[in-house]
């Protein structure tokens, strides 16, 4: 992903709540309920997990403190 490009939390939110996604060129190439789940879908589709973000997108009622 290149340096000037940016999410939509809001809109990841929106789709994905709860869920992880795999991100690549600010686009989501995959989502599933589990980081597993997520890297076996990347690779019956033939992307290396290495090759895209990685995130669990959390829901918007809940506060997630780093």
């Amino acid at each position: 992903m290149g340096a000037t490009q940016t999410i939509d939390q809001a809109k990841l939110q929106e789709s994905y709540s709860g869920r992880f996604v795999a991100v690549r060129d600010g686009k989501v190439v995959a989502s599933a309920d589990t980081n597993r789940d997520l890297v076996d879908e990347l690779k019956k589709r033939g992307i290396a997990p290495e090759s895209v973000l990685l995130a669990f997108i959390h829901p918007r009622d809940r506060l997630c403190a780093y």
